[in-house]
């Protein structure tokens, strides 16, 4: 680090020290009366308290003579208390605490809560405070929730703090997790108890609220894996707290199973067959073959080429003719579902008196016959209008043809790389004609 460097960061922390010396003067001046008690601030005590000013900022080991406190102005306290909250200062806090009132250790919980700081909760709850005291419409865990300090989030969750409490709006810690794009935090409330059907003052769930579609996943995701006690529903390359995605490392002699796709049974009169032979009956009535899906090497093929291919799958499910297992027929297959988000889109966007619910309602009967469950327990019908909603939820219902390689070929469908499509399926036994194709 060069000299410069010291210096600017030597005026940084020089600023700092200003700015709460200056905040603490305005604040003073404002909060006195004048004439209080006849008293002045004695110099002595004018100048420790801004050495112990300095140190709540810098968090340096300071000495504290709790005896001189007591001849304080409690407002020198009280400000003092507030800094060392705010940096983090868990010496003085701990010091200063025996000086404050029941309602002021509440405040401060939700500022350290706001701040991230857990070892000042952690300080504070030892000392007694209320671990769901509400001001102002928030509790601690609301306040972390809204700053998305997710290991803050983890620590009043593992205390358990009050998984329902709600702020002015009636919105859960959820709510505010999914509209602020937070999914660590949604999977967090999730596991911890969180009702995702729940409404808030606006009459919206909070996957209704999903900020995108990776939100609105993790949600669904971790609902599933709860319910039906079962990791395989979650995608592992999903990293929620901002990691790099994993490069996976196979042992070929190890390979797993595969699940065949065009084994699937799709049983006539079926909301499943439903859902997938509308798919496949509209795709005709509209021009959505020349629409690009991000899927290879599907999009690389002419209309024609397309056309007959998605028929050639589609068949295989309705007659006993076999279809090749390989790479670019179960991408045709994958696209299929994704041609019907297509159309469930379109709905949505020409929907404005919010009156056709077509693909939506097939979408949501097809779900829940294959899990057995009630959309309306994770907060989900078919009036819903929040597009991102709509993409994992196919998701899933395409994952029973694929099974548990299905986030593994979902990886291997959207790369444009042709060198780096093998590595993405190479714990799996494959068919040796996999990568081959006319």
């Amino acid at each position: 680090m060069t000299a410069s460097s010291d210096q600017e960061n030597n005026l940084t922390i020089q600023q700092r020290k200003c700015k709460v010396v200056n905040r603490l003067r305005v604040r003073t001046r404002r909060t006195l009366p004048p004439g209080q008690n006849g008293q002045k601030v004695e110099p002595s005590v004018e100048k420790e308290f801004k050495k112990l000013t300095m140190s709540a900022v810098e968090d340096t080991n300071v000495e504290i003579d709790v005896s001189s406190l007591k001849k304080w102005p409690l407002e020198k306290v009280n400000d003092l208390f507030n800094i060392a909250v705010e940096h983090g200062n868990q010496r003085l806090v701990a010091a200063l605490i025996e000086f404050m009132s029941k309602n002021q250790i509440g405040d401060a919980l939700i500022k350290s809560s706001r701040c991230g700081h857990v070892n000042i909760a952690a300080t504070l709850l030892e000392k007694n405070a209320y671990l769901d005291y509400k001001k102002d419409d928030q509790t601690p865990l609301i306040a972390a929730v809204k700053n998305e300090q997710q290991n803050m989030v983890k620590y009043l969750l593992n205390k358990k703090a009050d998984i329902f409490s709600v702020d002015g709006h009636h919105n859960t810690i959820l709510h505010i997790a999914a509209k602020m794009g937070d999914r660590g935090i949604c999977k967090l409330a999730l596991l911890n108890g969180t009702q995702p059907h729940l409404l808030n003052e606006d009459e919206k769930t909070p996957i209704e609220l999903s900020k995108s579609e990776d939100v609105a996943r993790t949600i669904l995701t971790s609902y599933l894996a709860k319910v039906k006690n079962n990791d395989e529903f979650i995608n592992p390359y999903d990293c929620i707290d901002n990691q790099d995605v994993p490069i996976p490392e196979f042992d070929p002699n190890n390979a797993e199973e595969c699940q065949n796709p065009f084994d699937f049974p799709l049983d006539d009169g079926s909301r499943l067959a439903e859902l997938f032979w509308s798919g496949i009956y509209h795709m005709g009535q509209v021009k959505c073959l020349n629409v690009d899906y991000n899927l290879y090497p599907f999009d690389r093929l002419e209309f024609r080429e397309k056309t007959v291919l998605l028929y050639s799958v589609a068949e295989c499910f309705c007659t006993n003719r076999e279809v090749q297992r390989n790479f670019l027929n179960e991408c045709t297959l994958y696209a299929i579902f994704e041609i019907i988000f297509d159309f469930v889109k379109v709905e949505i966007t020409n929907d404005v008196d919010s009156t056709s619910f077509k693909w939506r309602t097939k979408v949501i009967y097809a779900f829940e016959e294959v899990y057995n469950l009630d959309s309306a327990d994770f907060g989900l019908s078919e009036k819903c209008r929040t597009v991102e909603v709509w993409r994992p939820l196919i998701e899933q219902i395409c994952h029973v043809f694929f099974g548990g390689a299905f986030w593994d070929k979902k990886r291997l469908f959207t790369c444009k790389n042709v060198l780096e499509r093998r590595e993405f399926v190479g714990k799996f036994k494959l068919p040796k004609e996999y990568f081959k194709y006319p």
